[in-house]
């Protein structure tokens, strides 16, 4: 305690003495006045020349989709038969047509104008001229027409009306294929729910569209209709009065086992593990006892565990052949 309140007054006397000297007071610096720079004007940045003015590329001008007769501008309407479908199917180019579809799977002759057209689109990866063929697979099966459509790359729609230029399409289920892919198309007489969907699902055609068509009157089709339900029914009942097969056969050669198994008295099982413990005994390899005292008492009653084992073995054997 003496030695902190002696810091603690010198330290205080120190503090004091500080506070009572004083300091001279520092010499005054003159203010230094600083010129004022006059103003200096902008520098003019020198305008660049005029780009020179470049002739224009000349446009290639774009068919534009125009409606006539139910099919755009760049439709050519071809005949079914004759020297100018020749002609146009030598000029079109071959390209894969992908997603072929209309808008509307079906279009009216009478009733709103919206119903009366449809829109067929599809795609193309490059630009080509498209050759279309449209079938009649209801009613009758033939061939009708041909048009072609100069598509771009890309999503190209065109607007049909049931018109194959000058001809129009009468009610009836049409095809209109465009090499390996095809739409459907149903044209009424009139916006009728019941007759869509009937025709829809009608085909006279015996044949794929596009190879050798050949027409089947609607008799004979019901007959073969009629032949394919009774050979059918008729299969059916043979199949149901045949007995039913017998399944099963693994399971029940299983099921004898495990029977036999269980037939088996525990003893014998005893019997069994104790001459195969007496002969796993015999056979151990000096080197796995725990120490040299159990080594010695093996290899000197190596042959009494052997003969033990086989004895229990045999007996073993013997008892199950005389059950």
């Amino acid at each position: 305690m003496r030695f902190v309140l002696l810091g603690t007054a010198l330290l205080a006397g120190w503090v004091a003495s500080a506070a009572g000297v004083s300091l001279p007071p520092l010499p005054r610096v003159p203010p230094v006045q600083v010129p004022t720079l006059p103003l200096l004007p902008p520098p003019k940045i020198p305008q660049a020349p005029p780009p020179p003015r470049v002739a224009p590329a000349p446009s290639v001008p774009h068919p534009a989709p125009r409606s006539s007769g139910g099919i755009s501008s760049a439709v050519a309407p071809t005949a079914g038969s004759g020297p100018q479908a020749s002609t146009t199917s030598s000029a079109a180019r071959p390209v894969k047509v992908y997603r072929l579809r209309f808008s509307r799977d079906w279009i009216a002759r009478t009733g709103p104008k919206r119903r009366r057209r449809t829109t067929l689109s599809f795609v193309l990866r490059r630009p080509a001229l498209v050759e279309f063929v449209v079938f009649q697979v209801a009613p009758r099966c033939r061939e009708v027409g041909r048009f072609r459509v100069r598509g771009r790359a890309g999503v190209n729609r065109v607007r049909f009306r049931g018109r194959i230029g000058r001809r129009v399409l009468g009610p009836g289920t049409y095809l209109i294929k465009a090499r390996v892919t095809h739409a459907r198309l149903v044209i009424v007489s009139r916006p009728n729910g019941a007759d869509v969907k009937t025709a829809r699902g009608a085909d006279t055609c015996t044949r794929p569209v596009g190879q050798a068509t050949t027409r089947t009157p609607a008799p004979a089709a019901k007959a073969k209709a009629a032949r394919h339900r009774a050979a059918t029914t008729r299969n059916k009942s043979q199949q149901k009065s045949q007995p039913a097969r017998r399944h099963g056969v693994l399971g029940t050669r299983f099921t004898k086992i495990v029977k036999a198994v269980k037939s088996i008295p525990p003893v014998l099982f005893l019997l069994l593990a104790f001459a195969i413990a007496l002969l796993a005994l015999a056979s151990l390899p000096m080197r796995v006892m725990p120490n040299s005292r159990t080594a010695a008492l093996l290899a000197q009653n190596r042959a009494i565990f052997a003969g033990a084992g086989a004895i229990a073995l045999a007996a073993t054997m013997v008892s199950y052949v005389m059950l």
